[in-house]
């Protein structure tokens, strides 16, 4: 077999493998607790990926860095434009489930970061501890909370988000979360696309200037930096890089528990003031029960402090928030809260009407911890760890068909 049969074998064999980590890739930006960065390293990319980004943003163009960045973020982006509403709708829904999977495939990567560190010895750990131990400073120190959001608030937002790409282990969705970007991000990218099929020129550019466009910015900042930072690292000082990796990753973990209650704290910036030092916190609930939910209601009630006062002015679980309820609540000037229900796209854009006033419509999923869902959970982390060990095999195949083929080429 000629030498051009063998490149062309493993330029196949690169673009499928290229492809599948774009894909996953795109998922996992979406995932708070997530790092795409991961897929890429459990995919064996990760070395090429940020050599040829690095490449790229000093200004050298081959074909090899334009191939990778070209088709991966080509379908990582496809992949999230398309993904961003059923993403959505499961985080919404069925949040235990999702985190379950991707605690799997995050873990996943292991394997592939142990191989990188050798020898193992005292530095090596020493620094894996000190991935663990910045992750579960950023799982249980930071907490998401009320800032308001601005322009500059999305381009660091983005900066942020670049992480995910960038680094395995580090989700930059998850600290979009901690920011309370992620669901302001998550639905801009929806209601673009949903501007896009009624052809509403007014919503795009709003979606667009004030949301999408400053993020993009800081995501491309974020990217010409941590690639070049990390290629100096890989270079200069490879197993403690990878050891702090490892530790992240191991790390990241800790803020994907599936079964932990919703965090209402970022509500209190919607209370409103009835005295020089009081506020009031108005909410109306649906779908939650006092005796079946306590957690819940035990989470809502810590928002309460000398300074606010919160007022359950009624809880319905028979149904869901329809348009009057919004209606309602934009008068009373009240929170919504629907606990895992699935509320209509009609009811969703008239509470975030500008025109009208917006109004805070909160999603809560059930995450209660019962027999059936943690079997469920263990058996999503087993498939998640089994699928990324699996994709990270690829490249082990691709080497292994080349040299057959060489073989073959040589015998011939």
């Amino acid at each position: 077999m000629s030498d051009v049969a063998l490149t062309e074998s493993k330029v196949h064999f690169s673009l499928i493998k290229t492809t599948i980590a774009g894909f996953f890739m795109g998922l996992a930006n979406l995932v708070p607790g997530v790092s795409g960065g991961t897929m890429i390293l459990a995919l064996g990319l990760y070395e090429d990926f940020i050599e040829c980004f690095s490449e790229i943003t000093r200004f050298r163009f081959s074909k090899r860095a334009l191939k990778l960045v070209v088709v991966l973020f080509t379908v990582s982006i496809t992949t999230i434009f398309v993904f961003a509403g059923i993403i959505q709708f499961f985080m919404e829904n069925h949040l235990s489930e999702m985190l379950s999977l991707f605690i799997g495939l995050t873990l996943g990567g292991v394997p592939m970061l142990c191989k990188k560190i050798k020898p193992v010895g005292v530095v090596p750990v020493i620094f894996t501890v000190i991935g663990i131990i910045i992750m579960a400073l950023v799982a249980f120190v930071l907490k998401p909370g009320g800032m308001n959001h601005s322009i500059v608030l999305f381009f660091v937002g983005g900066f942020i988000g670049s992480a995910a790409m960038i680094l395995p282990g580090i989700s930059g969705s998850y600290l979009l979360l901690v920011m309370g970007l992620y669901l302001p991000i998550l639905t801009a990218i929806n209601d673009f696309k949903f501007a896009i099929k009624i052809k509403s020129v007014e919503m795009m550019i709003s979606c667009g200037l004030e949301i999408l466009l400053p993020f993009g910015i800081g995501l491309v900042f974020g990217i010409v930096f941590l690639s070049n930072l990390l290629k100096f690292l890989m270079e200069k000082r490879p197993v403690p890089t990878m050891a702090l990796l490892l530790g992240i990753l191991l790390g990241s973990v800790l803020g994907l528990y599936p079964f932990k209650v919703s965090d209402f704290s970022r509500l209190v910036k919607y209370a409103v003031p009835v005295s020089k030092d009081k506020a009031e916190l108005k909410v109306m609930a649906f779908g939650l029960s006092k005796e079946k939910d306590s957690g819940v209601y035990s989470r809502l009630k810590e928002i309460e402090s000398d300074a606010v006062t919160l007022n359950l002015v009624s809880e319905v679980t028979g149904r869901i928030p329809n348009l009057g309820d919004v209606e309602n609540a934009r008068r009373e000037k009240m929170v919504l809260i629907a606990f895992d229900q699935n509320v209509s796209r009609e009811v969703r854009d008239n509470a975030k009407d500008k025109n009208l006033g917006k109004v805070p419509l909160v999603m809560v999923p059930d995450t209660k911890l019962s027999v059936f869902r943690v079997i469920f959970s263990i058996f999503l982390i087993m498939t998640g760890f089994i699928l990324t060990v699996f994709l990270g095999r690829l490249k082990d195949k691709e080497e292994d068909t080349v040299d057959d083929l060489r073989r073959v080429s040589s015998a011939g």
